[in-house]
């Protein structure tokens, strides 16, 4: 997700075609990843018992971003006559939401790792 959130800030910078589609074809390739990592994610942190509760919040959550994003990405074009601000934009949410999972990451790990210590206590 920080890798998709850097993309997202070089697109306003491509001069040419052939520089939008490489940083396209990466931005397309990043996102894949990113999408078929959503459920093994969700299962790493909350078991596969709680998956199709968790999946369908995690999509409620997206659609809700995906309302606010184009609305909010225009009325910054509107604003400022220009789009790069909506790429910024974009690209400051990747890097929050990824900043959001790798502190749940690493909140997760150190609870499994404090209750591994504490088993072996007992």
């Amino acid at each position: 997700m920080f890798m998709v959130g850097g993309v997202s800030f070089v697109i306003p910078m491509t001069g040419t075609y052939t520089q939008l589609c490489v940083v396209c074809g990466l931005y397309g390739l990043l996102i894949g990843i990113y999408i078929s990592q959503k459920s093994v994610i969700l299962v790493d942190l909350l078991g596969a018992e709680k998956l199709i509760n968790s999946f369908g919040l995690l999509i409620c959550f997206q659609g809700v971003g995906m309302l606010i994003g184009p609305t909010f990405s225009g009325f910054l074009k509107d604003i400022n006559r220009q789009y790069e601000n909506a790429f910024y934009v974009g690209g400051s949410s990747m890097f929050l939401g990824a900043l959001i999972l790798l502190t749940s990451n690493i909140r997760h790990l150190m609870l499994t790792r404090k209750g591994q210590c504490n088993e072996k206590e007992h």
